[in-house]
């Protein structure tokens, strides 16, 4: 019973911290996720042209 008990206890602190993990991942996602499409959206070069993926992926080329 004493093992069935600590087992439970393991588990229990296990799966909290899964779901305070989670919930931070989802925060981040949610709040980091808006700053990248406004980054993407302004992103422009020298010349005021919008920066795209690919115009940004010939560079690196």
């Amino acid at each position: 019973t004493k093992l069935s008990s600590t087992w439970d206890t393991q588990v229990k602190t296990l799966l909290e911290a899964c779901a305070h993990i989670s919930n931070h991942l989802d925060y981040s996602s949610t709040a980091y996720g808006a700053e990248d499409q406004k980054i993407a959206t302004t992103m422009r070069d020298a010349g005021k042209k919008a920066m795209t993926p690919s115009r940004i992926a010939e560079y690196y080329g």
